[in-house]
């Protein structure tokens, strides 16, 4: 029984098919992995399922003479400048095996003398661009946390004024918290100390979003422990809409939280070095 091996993938038909009439009319064998439907839900996949042509591995080296003469002016890879072709030679992680091969090839026509200094500066290269990336992600994810923290603390305390004030109701900006405090500490319902109570409970969850800005981990925690109370109020008191807002919020607190923890534990691990 033949072993087949992914060989190439292919984000469109077209570009398929091109690919198979040419093994066709070579007689070679060859296989497509088409993705199923559940691979393409858009839910769970940041982009589509590539559809996957395997070959049999002894027709590699065949299939690689005809596809690669054939393809020179569409090749993309021929566009790369030089030093492109050493650093996807250098970083074969980040490519796939076909344009592995391609790069090696074009580095032959080019007849480029790869020598180990520009390989680790390759590598090295692109280690810093791996850093900036995760670097900027991070940015993106505690400045989410803070971001969310911080409109969930304002439009709750203007929620609170609107109901005092305007009789309107917010539901989904409700925050258990305060009308807790407001059925312990008084025997009767009043504007006033509802709106009281929660601007106490806002300036404080503000107060703590100051801390959080300064990477402190004890604030996420302090801030995460008392929105997860105000959560199981806001399910005792049947708050629908204020649950959802917090568990989104709890959410991207939690993932700020996680990426402090990482460069927290990175800082230290340079500081021990």
């Amino acid at each position: 029984m033949d072993s087949y091996i992914n060989y190439q993938e292919f984000y469109d038909k077209d570009s398929l098919q091109a690919v198979t009439d040419i093994l066709q009319e070579n007689n070679i064998k060859y296989i497509v992995s088409y993705p199923t439907e559940k691979d393409n839900l858009v839910l769970l996949n940041n982009k589509p399922k590539p559809l996957i042509l395997k070959i049999r591995e002894e027709d590699m080296e065949k299939v690689d003479g005809l596809l690669f003469d054939i393809s020179v002016e569409s090749e993309y890879l021929y566009s790369f400048s030089d030093k492109d072709i050493i650093d996807i030679i250098a970083n074969p992680n980040d490519w796939t095996a076909y344009e592995i091969r391609l790069a090696t090839r074009i580095s032959k026509q080019r007849k480029l003398k790869i020598e180990a200094k520009d390989i680790r500066s390759a590598r090295t290269e692109r280690k810093e661009e791996k850093k900036t990336e995760e670097r900027n992600s991070d940015t993106k994810v505690r400045k989410n946390a803070l971001g969310w923290l911080l409109g969930a603390g304002l439009l709750s305390f203007m929620g609170t004024i609107s109901e005092v004030m305007l009789n309107l109701k917010l539901p989904v900006v409700k925050l258990g918290l305060p009308e807790l405090m407001d059925g312990i500490l008084f025997t009767e319902p009043n504007k006033i100390h509802s709106l009281v109570l929660s601007g106490i409970v806002s300036c404080t969850f503000l107060s703590l979003w100051f801390y959080m800005k300064q990477d402190r981990k004890w604030a996420y925690l302090v801030v995460m422990t008392l929105y997860s109370i105000d959560l199981f109020i806001c399910l005792l008191f049947g708050y629908w809409y204020a649950v959802f807002l917090h568990l989104l919020v709890l959410g991207f607190l939690s993932s700020g939280y996680n990426v402090l923890l990482k460069n927290l534990k990175s800082v230290n691990e340079n500081t021990k070095t």
